[in-house]
């Protein structure tokens, strides 16, 4: 389901969302903070639409407001960001809306600065929902709504289902948010949360097999008269134009294969990154392992000669000869030399990785010829 099917047939009965415009304006990146709990990999999204949102505005939009837009567009699966924000939109635990405030205050200051439609939009659903509506029936859709002002481009997403459901919508006070979008080529027009409708006549079956809806928008004067007369839309269903579908077939995946690239191009960049971070982090194991090898080798030799030591103080401590010959001489040697091999034992043991690598240059360049002058 695209965002231009999106629709809600329930009709529930919510109390209207307000508090969001209390909210200060901040960066998308802290708007939607709270919302990356809900959202799998929510700041790689962020980051594509910061740098692909149509930026300078001649709209005066800032960057962060644009990439608002431009993220509600985009499509990545069931997370996709604006379904989980008609989700909630459509809940009736309006206190769970808290979280998105900043994030609408964003999107919600960013319409306000881009043009105002007043005109006959499309949207569909691939299924036969007409059941639901009723001539002069009113009703409200609590979420965002996302149109066409192009019919072929709804007819395009349906794919000429049979009990597909079309709405014709009298709009006057649409955004036209085109050239702000992932896709700029749908003419996409966006009615705002919470907005009310009345079904202006009765459902019209078409000749391929599906139905049409006419609503008009309700606004503090009820229903609008638009400037164009809406009545010489022609609502019967127009024949395809193969060779216009094929186009925009070709143009969608176009699109498509480029936002795969830039995804693919992205994530190569994160890869990159960690690859190099991978790659220090075992150069420098490899450094510690050294270290502890020639620890290890110096902590042995210093052991050997320890018990070699203890061996000779033994043997002259047992020799009576020697003894009456110099008995505080040798003594006094042997003892000092086996202090001397354990100081030299601890200290190696307890030398620090960068005093040890700093030993071991320094007892390389003393080997070499000429090294100590």
């Amino acid at each position: 389901m695209n965002r231009f099917g999106d629709i809600d047939a329930s009709f529930k009965r919510l109390p209207p969302v307000y508090g969001y415009h209390a909210e200060k304006l901040v960066s998308l990146e802290e708007a939607l903070q709270a919302i990356k709990a809900h959202i799998n990999g929510l700041p790689h999204f962020i980051k594509i639409a910061k740098q692909y949102c149509h930026f300078p505005s001649e709209h005066g939009l800032s960057h962060d407001q644009s990439a608002a837009v431009y993220i509600y567009t985009m499509e990545w699966g069931e997370t996709t960001l604006y379904r989980v924000l008609n989700k909630a939109l459509r809940s009736e635990n309006r206190q769970a809306l808290k979280i998105w405030f900043p994030y609408l205050k964003l999107f919600d200051t960013a319409l306000d600065l881009l043009p105002t439609v007043k005109e006959g939009v499309w949207r569909g659903i691939p299924l036969d929902i007409c059941k639901n509506f009723t001539k002069n029936q009113t009703l409200t859709w609590w979420s965002f709504n996302s149109c066409s002002s192009s019919v072929n481009v709804i007819k395009n997403f349906l794919g000429g289902e049979n009990n597909a459901t079309l709405f014709l919508i009298e709009t006057f006070n649409g955004k036209k948010i085109s050239g702000y979008t992932e896709y700029e080529n749908e003419d996409e027009i966006i009615l705002r949360m919470g907005n009310r409708f009345r079904v202006k006549s009765d459902i019209l079956k078409q000749s391929n097999g599906s139905y049409l809806v006419h609503l008009i928008e309700l606004g503090d004067n009820n229903d609008q008269p638009l400037a164009s007369d809406i009545n010489q839309l022609k609502l019967t269903a127009a024949p395809f134009n193969t060779s216009t579908l094929e186009k925009q077939k070709i143009s969608r995946s176009v699109r498509t294969l480029e936002k795969c690239l830039r995804d693919a191009t992205a994530i190569a960049d994160e890869s990159r990154k960690q690859s190099d971070a991978y790659k220090e982090q075992a150069e420098k194991a490899s450094v510690r392992v050294r270290n502890m090898k020639r620890r290890e080798e110096k902590v042995t030799q210093m052991t050997h000669r320890l018990r070699k030591a203890l061996r000779e103080k033994d043997e002259i401590e047992d020799n009576p000869t020697y003894q009456r010959a110099r008995p505080s001489t040798a003594h006094s040697s042997s003892t000092s030399y086996v202090r001397t091999l354990v100081t030299s034992t601890k200290y190696y043991s307890e030398l620090s990785d960068d005093d040890l690598q700093s030993e071991a240059t320094n007892a390389s360049v003393s080997e070499t010829p000429n090294g100590g002058n």
